[in-house]
This record gives structure tokens, sequence and C-alpha cells, in this order.
């Protein structure tokens, strides 16, 4: 079941993607989880459940009849992808894709080389003449963004030795294994950098589906919702009432993922959602305590080092933070693709909705890897 589930969920992916060479990819891979999940036997305890394998098998006769059975069976090229120049490059981008962090919906197909390039961008836009390009422009911004905090958390996380712009720097000893160095703040700037990311993803959104929300109330978990200043009377907004578009829905749902600290926001789906914002106010506005250790953070009750308790800091072990880091960027990364693929869902429904007239193209160059300096 958990294999032909799984790749009727590739199926209904690569109905999304806007990227044609992406699609017989994913759908290559929806046949292999197909066949394996067909291939128990339909007595089998462990099998596929009878009401699931009719549908299965005619998924799997959808597939053949549009992609030629023997480029099905072929498989595809997913291994055969340079990784970089250098060692460290190298180690960078395994890392990425193991922990399938690159803006490459192929990255979810798993650890392939082929995914190792954060190619996902917005897809094309029609606009009004004069409009330009600020979509393509603030999408930029959001994915340097991402990538830069990525990488940070990256070094931060595999520093080997101190950094010498740690050097000479007086600090003094708490007696509790404090956490201080330029790795440790790197990934405090990684958590900052890629949390900021979700309200500016809202503010594109804001923009983009010509909602009209007063910039100052625009945030992730509110922007869905009208009359937020009034907790009992807020409803979806009309906007999004029986909405078709799926990747923005998957959007919605992630935003439920976060606490906002708001009458009637406080629900939340994931367990530790008020603790990652509790996290995300003390980074910014209080004093957040990173320790080495876990055994090392003194807490108020404890009577052997109850002397050592820091009473104005909100304390977590180092690998506690550095944890809940990496749950966060791979929330914020999901959001990138979510926000990518909804904008895709929406200009074909515009593109239907658009009477007849013309529309002209207009190429759009890259920009250059040497630019980047």
């Amino acid at each position: 079941m958990a294999q032909g589930n799984r790749a009727y969920g590739l199926i209904c992916y690569s109905k999304a993607l806007y990227d044609e060479g992406h699609q017989p990819i994913f759908l290559t891979h929806a046949y292999v989880g197909l066949r394996a999940a067909l291939a128990t036997a339909p007595d089998d305890p462990h099998g596929v459940d009878h009401w699931a394998r009719d549908y299965f098998t005619k998924q799997q006769a959808w597939l053949e009849s549009l992609i030629k059975p023997e480029h099905l069976n072929k498989g595809t090229e997913m291994e055969e992808f340079p990784l970089g120049d250098s060692k460290g490059e190298i180690k960078y981008r395994k890392w990425c894709l193991n922990n399938r962090l690159f803006l490459n919906p192929l990255n979810d197909l798993g650890p392939y080389s082929i995914a190792a390039r954060d190619v996902l961008t917005t897809p094309s836009i029609v606009v009004k003449t004069h409009e330009g390009m600020h979509f393509q422009g603030f999408y930029n911004q959001l994915k340097q963004e991402y990538v830069a905090a990525r990488y940070l958390y990256y070094e931060g996380t595999t520093s080997a030795k101190p950094h010498f712009s740690d050097t000479n720097v007086l600090l003094y000893n708490t007696l509790d294994y404090p956490s201080y160095s330029l790795a440790t703040e790197k990934v405090k700037v990684a958590f900052r950098m890629v949390y900021s990311l979700l309200d500016k993803m809202s503010f594109f959104l804001n923009h983009y589906l010509a909602l009209g929300i007063p910039e100052n109330d625009v945030s992730f978990r509110r922007f869905w919702y009208s009359n937020t200043s009034r907790p009992r009377q807020r409803t979806l907004r009309a906007e999004f009432e029986n909405c078709e578009n799926w990747p923005l829905r998957g959007l919605f749902w992630l935003s439920k993922d976060l606490f906002e600290n708001a009458q009637d926001f406080k629900e939340c789906l994931e367990p530790d959602a008020q603790e990652l914002a509790l996290v995300r106010n003390h980074l910014e506005h209080k004093y957040l305590k990173l320790h080495e250790f876990e055994w090392s953070r003194p807490t108020s009750d404890d009577d052997l080092f109850h002397s050592r308790f820091d009473s104005l800091a909100f304390s977590l072990s180092r690998r506690d933070f550095e944890a809940k880091a990496l749950r966060l960027i791979k929330m914020v990364r999901a959001a990138l693709v979510y926000l990518s693929l909804a904008i895709h869902c929406e200009e074909r429904q515009r593109a239907r909705a658009r009477p007849e007239g013309l529309v002209l193209p207009m190429y759009v160059d890259t920009y250059d890897d040497d630019w980047k300096r």
C-alpha cells in the first residue's frame, strides 16, 4: 500500500510541475512503485488492499498508454551528473541531497546527483504591458536567501575548529558550558533568515493574487483569513474558498505548522511549532543561550546547578537547536516549492479564463554564476 500510495502521489506531483522534462521522470518512478505494489499476491495480508488494487491497475495502464512501456522499464539516468570541482563542494552537495534541501523537485525522488542543482524558479507569468519582472525578481531574492541560509547552516554544523575571528574575543565562563563561536552564530543566522522567508512569501502572494491586504497586516499565518482582528468572526478569505490550486492548499496547510502568539492563531499541527516561534522571538528580541551539552543546560528546579541557572535566557542545547533549525529549513524549502507550483497552477487557470487576445512572449536570460561576487 505504501508503494502504491507513493506512486499515486508522484503522479499527482508530476501534474503540478511546470518543467516538462521533470514530468516523465516522476511518472517513471511512479510506474516502478505501482509495479512493486501490484507484484504482491491478491491474498497477501501485507499486500495491496483489494479495493486499491483495481485503482492502481488503472493508473499503471494509464501510464503505459502515455509512455511506451520500454521507456518506462528502461528507467532514467539519475546518477551520472557531477557534484562539483572540489571535495568540499561535493561533500556539501551530497549533504543537501541526503537531506532533500535542493530547490529541485527531483530531490524529492531521492538523493540522486541529477537533483543537485537549484533549478526551481517562477514559471512563465503573464503581466500587463510595462509591468516588469518584479515577481521573478522577488522569487530570485527568496531563493538566494534560502540557499545562503542553507549553506550557513551547513558551515555552522560542520565546523571542526575555532575560527580566527573568535580569537582574542574576551568572554566569561558562566560554568554551564555555553556555546560561543562563529559557527554557532551561523546556525542562528540561518534560523532567522529562513523563518523570515515565510512572511515574505505571504507578501509575495498578497500582490500576486491581488488580495489587497494592508502590508502591515500580512503574515504567513494570518493572510489566509478575513476578520483577523475579530477572532470569533475569523473566516477563510473568499479568494481561497473552493480553491482548486492544490499547491496553494499545500502552502495553507504548511502555515498551520507555525505558531503565532495571537488569539485564535495558537492551534498548530506541528508539535513543537510553539517552541520554534519562541526560539525565534528570543533570537530576534531577547536572549537565546545555547549549551554544548544537553546535560549542561541548568534548569530552575535543578538543585545541583541552581546557581548556574540563567533566568534571563531561553536555554537549549546546541544539538537541539541545530535539529530545530534543520527542520525549519526543510519546511521553508517545501514552502518555496509550493509557491512556485502554485504560481504555475494559477497561470494555467488565468490562461483558460483570459479572453482571446495577443500575449507577447519575452525571453528572460539567466544570471551568470561569474557575476556572483
